[in-house]
């Protein structure tokens, strides 16, 4: 998600958002035309997504759809690992 932010430990909630640099994703959207479906490992990257990059490419990549899926993190623990892995199944092709 980012090419480069601060985050004095490393925990994601770490992150220094003020500091934040996201990385240049209409370069790499116009680069790899045949993406139709992105998917987030958790909600901040979604939300960080949705809020701070989206807004700047929606409309160059309106064919693209956008889901967020449950985080892989040991530290998400809301959903057991078949439950984790029953959504993200959903990458899966056929």
């Amino acid at each position: 998600m980012f090419a480069a932010a601060e985050r004095p430990g490393s925990l994601d909630s770490d992150i220094v958002h003020a500091t934040a640099e996201a990385n240049d994703f209409r370069e790499f959207l116009r680069a790899h035309r045949k993406i139709r479906r992105v998917f987030f490992n958790g909600k901040k990257a979604e939300e960080i997504f949705r809020r701070r990059v989206l807004p700047r490419i929606a409309a160059e990549f309106p064919d693209i759809t956008y889901e967020g899926l449950p985080s892989t993190s040991p530290a998400h623990a809301g959903l057991s690992f078949e439950k984790k892995l029953a959504r993200w199944r959903v990458i899966r092709p056929g």
